[in-house]
């Protein structure tokens, strides 16, 4: 594998105005890394390139090795789903930790992918609330990869077989864009209100756009449950799909063994 990494000037006056840059203050860093993601080895690229913490699924402070390099970036656990409490209160905590890296730079900032699950390098899902709840600075990094015989993105094989055959076959480059800092402002919530009743989601909307017309992303529409299901269908794991009115049907790739039967030593006792 390799990699480059490209700092990106670019011009954030069609969402912050004209006169932006006279006129924003910026946090000596900004709390909160905003990447696409694509394969399972992106996390191991950011933390090359731009040294972040993580929001990390609470699920990931099981696994050996995984949580103690987790836990020496200083990373956060968030739980997926759960009640509205819980909901909030991993906005609470990410809200928190935005608030310390901007107050000291000390503090690694946090990458979240804002997608809330992986996709295969062509398109961004809706942003979900978490990067963008405390209106604080985002920084964007936009990831883009090029490969030969097997994509990164994995996209319904196991992992185990997957991660296998990126270290036989994955020759591959990836280049990581880093966009300077983005901090939303009146101007952005009033000129482009139409974006989402709540400030979050017209900054979401916007960091989206954004990475969407520098990485030639396309804006899909699709849910992340929609996702699950075309990943389970791809693996194996279910027969048959259903989506916008059509049914796709595949031969079980795995056959179900047969019930053991019983010897005859054991029926005639």
């Amino acid at each position: 594998m390799t990699m480059k990494k490209h700092r990106v000037d670019y011009d954030y006056s069609e969402y912050l105005g004209k006169d932006y840059l006279k006129t924003q203050k910026l946090p000596k860093k900004a709390s909160t890394i905003v990447a696409n993601h694509q394969a399972w080895i992106d996390s191991l690229v950011l933390i090359y390139n731009v040294f972040p913490g993580f929001a990390a699924t609470i699920e990931t402070s099981k696994v050996p090795v995984l949580n103690v390099l987790i836990n020496s970036l200083q990373s956060i656990y968030i739980s997926r789903g759960g009640t509205d409490q819980q909901r909030q209160e991993n906005l609470d905590e990410i809200v928190q930790r935005q608030k310390q890296v901007e107050a000291d730079p000390r503090y690694p900032p946090i990458c979240i992918y804002a997608e809330g699950t992986q996709t295969n390098g062509t398109s961004l899902l809706h942003f979900k609330k978490g990067a963008f709840a405390g209106l604080n600075t985002v920084q964007p990094v936009i990831l883009k990869y090029k490969w030969n015989k097997l994509a990164p993105s994995w996209e319904g094989m196991p992992f185990v077989a997957h991660s296998t055959f990126m270290v036989m076959f994955g020759k591959f480059h990836v280049d990581v864009h880093v966009l300077p800092p983005f901090k939303p402002n009146d101007h952005l919530y009033e000129t482009h209100k139409d974006q989402g009743k709540e400030k979050w989601e017209i900054f979401a909307w916007a960091t989206r756009d954004v990475m969407c017309k520098f990485g030639g992303f396309q804006k899909a529409t699709q849910s992340n449950s929609e996702k699950i299901l075309y990943k389970n269908f791809m693996s194996g794991k279910t027969d048959e799909l259903t989506y916008a009115g059509k049914t796709w049907i595949a031969k079980p790739m795995h056959k179900k063994r047969a019930p053991r039967k019983e010897s005859a030593t054991k029926k005639t006792e």
